[in-house]
């Protein structure tokens, strides 16, 4: 397909008014040619500003929506805006972060957040209205001596490595030095998003990494903040650096400590269990698909085989693989046995380490009669023919350095 093909296409989609035949047209064609700037101009034209009407009135977009807008990266500003807007209801909110979520990972190197000003944020509450550092986050409110002096930056690139769960609002970065006579003084302000509002995200730690202009590093400066937030979060760190390492500043790039705790079903598969008798054999699974939460990239695959050496007994072996950039690789997996009703009759529970760059494995297997007493295997009491579906779910915690953009003093 070349690029006429594809604006033709496009145009026969946009005639049938189906935002689900363009999406899928956009993902069977190469991202050189999504990226072109006639497809994401024609986009925009046809459907971002129709979508982002929609936003404005309250009216949350459909997953199919929020895919479509994110081949389209004139909508980032608008999507950003709305992702923190307090007076939007939450399913309004999380849909424009999803939106954005998925534009910031097509069209990494070509959306504008260091424009304009930072979006203010009005949304984390707590029930108790005089607790005002929970209300507002960190905040900096020493005294000082030097007047703030507007540092100029321009962004330079979004990292390939940027966060799939977090990032900037549009405004990106205020960042104001402060002259003092024997350092300097460096304060931020920005907002950060959560592109997963399912998922709460822990903030430990913003670290500012500074470079000169041959790219040597000149200082590495951190601030613990110890904040959590499930929408977005106005952030205004300070960093003290010498007077020495700011003269030289050339770009400077920020890296976000995060941890979120998830959930996630992995896997849920039709079986049918015939009679527990005869030689070990595998049994057959009709999967489903399921969608883990943005930024999580977690599957498993499951083979189940039944067989009757002496006993009848189930077999069950686990692959899981975590492509997260995780330190924390522990994970509590969960299988559980459901009847044509959807009823639980077993669940069996462990915890399973999933290295970097490799699949964890669990094994287990059920008995029935004769096998309650052997050592090893567990013996559920429900009759194994009920058996009408199998599922897997993930229970961790995400635990990275995010990086978040890179900057360019001007």
């Amino acid at each position: 397909m070349d690029l006429n093909d594809l604006l033709a296409q496009l145009r026969a989609c946009v005639q049938s008014g189906t935002p689900a035949a363009l999406v899928g047209v956009l993902s069977r064609a190469a991202p050189r040619l999504t990226a072109e700037p006639a497809v994401t101009d024609y986009l925009w034209g046809h459907w971002g500003e129709r979508l982002l009407d929609r936003l404005a009135t309250n009216q949350p977009l459909t997953p199919t929506e929020q895919s479509l807008l994110g081949w389209v990266p004139q909508a980032g500003p608008a999507l950003s805006a709305y992702a923190c807007d307090a007076r939007l209801s939450d399913t309004t909110r999380s849909s424009a972060a999803a939106a954005l979520g998925e534009l910031r990972g097509r069209h990494r190197s070509t959306i504008d957040i260091a424009g304009g000003e930072p979006v203010s944020n009005s949304w984390n509450h707590d029930d108790d209205d005089n607790n005002l550092d929970d209300l507002f986050g960190p905040s900096v409110d020493d005294p000082f001596d030097g007047a703030p002096v507007p540092l100029q930056v321009q962004i330079v690139q979004l990292q390939e490595g940027e966060s799939p769960l977090i990032g900037m609002a549009h405004g990106g970065l205020r960042v104001n030095e402060i002259r003092q006579d024997d350092h300097a003084e460096l304060r931020l302000s920005t907002t950060l998003i959560n592109f997963n509002q399912h998922l709460t995200v822990t903030l430990r730690e913003l670290v500012m990494v500074l470079r000169d202009a041959q790219g040597d590093l000149l200082e590495v400066l951190d601030d613990w903040l110890e904040t959590e937030f499930r929408h977005s979060q106005e952030l205004l760190p300070s960093f003290i650096v010498s007077h020495e390492a700011l003269e030289a500043l050339d770009t400077f790039h920020i890296l976000a400590r995060v941890e979120v705790e998830f959930r996630a079903r992995l896997l849920t598969a039709a079986c049918a269990l015939p009679d527990p008798t005869g030689p070990r054999r595998r049994l057959a699974l009709d999967p489903s698909p399921v969608r883990a939460p943005r930024g999580l990239d977690l599957s498993a695959s499951l083979a189940l085989f039944i067989h009757s050496p002496g006993s009848p007994r189930l077999e069950m072996i686990l692959e899981v693989e975590d492509r997260t950039r995780s330190t924390d690789r522990s994970r509590d997996l969960v299988v559980a046995f459901r009847d044509a009703d959807g009823r639980l009759l077993h669940r069996v529970s462990n915890a399973l380490h999933v290295p970097i760059g490799s699949p964890g494995y669990m094994r287990f297997e059920l008995g029935f009669g004769d096998e309650e007493g052997v050592w090893g295997v567990e013996a559920p009491s429900f009759d194994p023919t009920r058996v009408a579906s199998v599922e897997v779910a993930v229970k961790g915690c995400y635990v990275a350095d995010e990086v978040l953009c890179t900057f360019q003093r001007r």
